[in-house]
């Protein structure tokens, strides 16, 4: 077997990189719809909708190298909010009187 190949064995890196190549045969499609709406539905002629295109391939290029960073900070932020918002487990512990964050915190914690 190839060496390549045998990455696809890890589940993680196979739905990673089918996710993105989904992703970006989306983006494809709809760089490519939106080309042909500017030209055939508003009329526009094909430098004029390259132009109008600017804006969000400007945005794409600028914007990607952020995307792993907030995708870092966003799975971890929901990390914390599942480990936050899981039920609750009735213990001991924690007497009625502390207030209901602090329980909540508690319960997070294990």
């Amino acid at each position: 077997m190839l060496h390549g190949l045998r990455l696809f064995g890890n589940p993680r890196f196979t739905g990673a990189g089918l996710s993105i190549t989904v992703l970006f045969f989306a983006l494809s499609g709809v760089v490519f719809l939106s080309s042909q709406i500017y030209q055939f539905v508003l009329g526009y002629s094909p430098l004029a909708a390259g132009v109008r295109a600017l804006p969000s391939a400007a945005a794409l290029a600028v914007f990607s190298p952020v995307g792993a960073a907030l995708a870092k900070r966003a799975a971890a932020g929901l990390v914390i909010a599942f480990r936050a918002f899981r039920p609750a487990r009735v213990t001991a512990e924690v007497p009625a009187s502390v207030p209901a964050e602090a329980r909540v915190l508690e319960a997070a914690r294990g």
